[in-house]
């Protein structure tokens, strides 16, 4: 029985991880500074990162799909197996609701989405500037929670790597077989 990810699901989760831990500071410095040239770039940056994040989340829910799911660790308690995949679902809900929030939002009131200033996205919605910050206000709260969630997760992961001892994180690491 496997005990580890498979290679391309742990190399999506690492990228994954990366995109989303680059976008967080972009968001918040881009939302600190002056209108001007560099909150422009820091907005494209961040929208781009999105847009990444949003392909990595549907390619890695093809990649559970299509790939054996690895067992869950037997010596885990059942509320522990709960609480792990119900974060790992959410974590997955937020990776593709986040960005789209994002995109639609950001279409219907501000610019168009672009990624890193060369692919234009088609605007597929019209709304109202309140429906438009109404939908970037959940986009907002969304990345708050997914923020939660990763700290929560990796919190998680230092307990089992740290304390616990049980070989959780070796299952998702890139390195060592």
């Amino acid at each position: 029985m496997r005990t580890r990810y498979h290679p391309a699901t742990r190399w999506l989760h690492w990228i994954s991880a990366v995109a989303v831990l680059t976008t967080i500071p972009v968001a918040l410095s881009m939302t600190r500074i002056d209108d001007g040239t560099s909150k422009d770039a820091l907005y494209e940056i961040h929208k781009s990162i999105g847009l990444v994040v949003f392909l990595l989340a549907g390619i890695r829910i093809c990649a559970r799909l299509i790939l054996r799911p690895t067992p869950q660790i037997a010596s885990l308690s059942s509320a522990q197996k709960l609480a792990s995949t119900a974060t790992q679902h959410l974590l997955y809900v937020l990776l593709l609701a986040i960005p789209s929030l994002g995109y639609l939002g950001t279409a219907m009131c501000c610019a168009p989405v672009m990624l890193f200033w060369s692919v234009p996205l088609p605007t597929i919605i019209n709304g109202t500037d309140h429906l438009a910050e109404f939908i970037l206000n959940m986009h907002m709260l969304s990345s708050y929670l997914m923020t939660a969630l990763i700290a929560l997760h990796v919190a998680a992961a230092l307990y089992h790597f740290v304390v616990r001892r049980d070989g959780v994180m070796a299952r998702i690491s890139l390195f060592g077989s």
